[in-house]
């Protein structure tokens, strides 16, 4: 499995908003997160930052 978890740049600290990511869209100003449990987050105006699958992770900025 390959799933990373999100993460976004909050007042200069690391959040974690989603765990097991598998589906990443981008629409417009807005990002789509959705995991393998079929959650999903929605995230308005966010910079990419980093992926690493390394780590499993996802890192968006406000």
């Amino acid at each position: 499995m390959c799933e990373a978890n999100a993460y976004v740049i909050e007042d200069g600290k690391e959040k974690k908003i989603l765990s097991d990511v598998d589906v990443v869209e981008f629409e417009d100003d807005r990002v789509i997160l959705k995991n393998i449990f079929g959650e999903q987050q929605i995230l308005n105006n966010v910079k990419f930052k980093l992926y690493s699958n390394r780590e499993r992770k996802l890192l968006f900025e406000k």
